[in-house]
């Protein structure tokens, strides 16, 4: 290894050098000065702020539930069952949300009673039984109408006592 010689390092010119610098400075890590940089950015502070606004409700936002869990199980089981349904691509055919089902003739007139857009199309019948393209949104909303409303003894008792009869 060639070994330079010192006096070809001599500073030419002094301007160059600041007279303000001396070594009573503070020595700032990278980090901490690039967080004062963008620090003093204000869109930075609202942007740091949106994200931890959304961090919060992230973690926080499961346990401030309204709902009982008993209805919110009630509700992701029919949920959970239905035929994907998107609205530009149903104009295809495709995810359209409709089910094949085979229904009794009386049920098939019933739904026609309660809303005629429910089924989209007819098949052939075999034993008093019809094969039906329906959407299947609308039919859970007739299922979820035609729902035997009654009570339990129990839940009665319970009712009366908090007094939300009529």
């Amino acid at each position: 290894m060639k070994v330079l010689d010192p006096k070809y390092f001599v500073l030419i010119n002094q301007t160059l050098l600041d007279k303000n610098i001396t070594s009573e400075n503070k020595i700032v890590g990278y980090y901490r000065n690039t967080f004062k940089k963008l620090w003093k950015n204000k869109s930075t502070k609202s942007a740091l702020f949106m994200i931890l606004v959304v961090l919060f409700f992230t973690a926080v936002g499961p346990f401030i539930n309204l709902l009982p869990k008993t209805t919110q199980e009630k509700e992701k089981s029919w949920i959970a069952l239905l035929p994907p349904k998107i609205p530009f691509l149903e104009k295809f055919g495709i995810c359209d949300g409709t089910k094949k089902v085979d229904l009794y003739l009386d049920e098939i007139e019933q739904i026609k009673k309660f809303n005629p857009n429910i089924i989209k199309k007819q098949q052939a019948i075999k034993d008093n039984k019809q094969t039906v393209i329906l959407d299947a949104y609308l039919y859970c909303e007739y299922k979820k109408s035609s729902i035997n409303l009654t009570f339990t003894q129990k839940e009665y008792d319970l009712d009366k006592q908090n007094k939300s009869l009529i």
